[in-house]
């Protein structure tokens, strides 16, 4: 059993379809969208190529079927978010694609909208979960996490659908990294860069990792940069003052190291993680210079009472 496990973070669902008006004629359609058929060589509609463009902003590409989607299509939600599969009674079932607004990517079986039957699901940071679905939710697979290790797993769930047990064991811990170089010309200058792995971490990222994790602070990191502390502002502070002290205020590396963790939301900008870097920075310096101005008034005052013994 490993000594700590990452587990799998929130998933990402398919938002609510829209349906087409029932309508005998095209000017009908416009009450809910713009309908576009292709033309066959006699000139009438081919209806198994339909564009359907909702004034809501959600797109369906297909055939409808008894004013239902049906078949190979695709539905774009205004959100962002975007399935391409098979449909059947305007519902996404059978084999397809769906990438969430966030990124995060699941491609498998569905039923009834939900993710149901062999499946994977991939996390915006590279980790993810490949095996059996069911009504939405990972029964049972296998978890390969940011850094490549992969774990066995095994989840069960309540009636109200909350998580009752988890199981996971690491079978493959992820070799190391060594730290490849290749060469990038700047300002006419060939500089030499180290290699990056999938999760965007360099080998003495994952080094660092595996000193923090053995540190004092071992317990309160893993639960902040695996999630199960929540991604709440205060969370986010936390990891990123651990990281700043471990990284000795080196930006870039903090960057990189939380954008690997759960708790990361690449939704919230990249302005929001300079600003997180540089008031975690900031907050250690203003630190230090109160700890060096109280040592030294505590220095004064004992040089003071000494020289009054004397």
């Amino acid at each position: 059993m490993a000594a700590y496990l990452i587990e799998p973070g929130q998933m990402g669902e398919p938002g609510e379809l829209l349906s087409p008006e029932n309508a005998n004629r095209i000017e009908q359609y416009k009450l809910d969208g713009i309908y576009e058929y292709s033309l066959k060589a006699n000139g009438r509609r081919d209806k198994s190529r339909l564009k359907i463009s909702y004034y809501e902003g959600d797109i369906f590409e297909g055939m409808l079927r008894l004013h239902k989607y049906h078949g190979q299509g695709k539905y774009t939600w205004k959100e962002g978010g975007q399935y391409e599969g098979n449909f059947c009674r305007g519902k996404l079932a059978g084999k397809g694609k769906y990438t969430v607004a966030t990124g995060d990517v699941y491609e498998g079986d569905f039923k009834t909208n939900k993710y149901q039957g062999s499946g994977k699901y991939t996390w915006t940071d590279g980790s993810s979960f490949e095996g059996q679905f069911k009504n939405g939710r990972m029964l049972n697979g296998r978890y390969t996490d940011a850094e490549g290790n992969v774990y066995t797993c095994k989840f069960k769930y309540k009636f109200n659908g909350d998580r009752k047990t988890s199981q996971m064991q690491l079978i493959k811990r992820a070799v190391p990294k060594v730290e490849e170089k290749h060469e990038e010309k700047k300002d006419g200058v060939k500089r030499k860069q180290p290699k990056q792995n999938k999760s965007g971490l360099q080998s003495k990222d994952s080094a660092l990792l595996t000193t923090i994790r053995k540190s004092a602070q071992g317990n309160l990191f893993k639960n902040l940069y695996s999630g199960a502390s929540g991604n709440s502002e205060k969370s986010e502070k936390d990891l990123m003052a651990i990281l700043d002290f471990f990284t000795n205020s080196d930006a870039e590396q903090m960057q990189r190291i939380y954008k690997s963790s759960k708790i990361y939301d690449a939704s919230k900008g990249p302005e929001h993680l300079t600003e997180m870097v540089n008031g975690a920075i900031k907050n250690s310096q203003t630190f230090m210079s109160e700890m060096t101005a109280r040592t030294r008034t505590n220095q004064r005052a004992n040089g003071s009472a000494a020289g009054a013994a004397r």
